[in-house]
């Protein structure tokens, strides 16, 4: 098979590696982890410098995007589940970005917009989509970082959607970021959710 060289590696957008990435865990993680790892070094070395991943040229490539964030995000989880090391700072910078970057209402936008002061500020093209994207983005840094506890089933006979659900001790900590960002993210998002999300069956 033929190695990816991180150094060479070129896309036009992240959505292609990010996907590898999720790729080559499923199929045998250890096999592909020459591959997987350099996907992950260049998704890192991929990242703004303020946080979150965005589009390398274009219009939008000055800003991170919310979605293309969530990929990354989901590919490092991925990577990191695997045993495969992940950067904490790369992680914690998108963490705060993210946190910037959420709307006042809760919700999240396409191409985050940073504040120029304290607060939050007004997000453009706010969407159920978008703002799942973030929030879940919000859950895998906090797990990578070794902040959420995780959640483990019983088996006891009962459906899947009426198993027990007890949690466990987290993985070891990786950062110095306040749980209470996290926490702050995921309360104002749950309720932008509760508020917009609605179903047509």
């Amino acid at each position: 098979r033929r190695e990816a060289n991180a150094s060479k590696m070129q896309y036009s957008e992240l959505y292609t590696p990010a996907t590898l990435v999720t790729l080559l865990v499923e199929l045998d993680a250890q096999q592909y982890a020459p591959e997987i790892r350099k996907l992950i070094s260049f998704l890192e070395s991929s990242a703004r410098p303020y946080g979150g991943w965005g589009y390398p040229s274009g219009d939008h490539s000055n800003t991170s995007d919310t979605s293309m964030t969530q990929y990354v995000m989901l590919a490092m989880w991925e990577a990191h589940k695997a045993g495969i090391e992940v950067s904490p700072r790369v992680i914690e910078n998108a963490a705060v970005w993210l946190s910037k970057t959420q709307d006042p209402s809760g919700g999240f936008g396409y191409q985050g917009k940073l504040p120029t002061g304290a607060g939050l500020t007004q997000q453009a093209a706010i969407s159920v989509s978008l703002t799942t994207a973030g929030l879940c983005a919000i859950y895998l840094a906090q797990d990578i970082l070794g902040l959420l506890r995780e959640a483990k089933k019983d088996d006891d006979g009962l459906p899947a959607a009426l198993s027990k659900v007890a949690t466990k001790k987290a993985s070891a900590k990786r950062t110095n970021l306040a749980q209470t960002l996290f926490l702050g993210v995921e309360s104002r998002s749950n309720a932008w959710l509760t508020k917009n999300l609605t179903f047509n069956i």
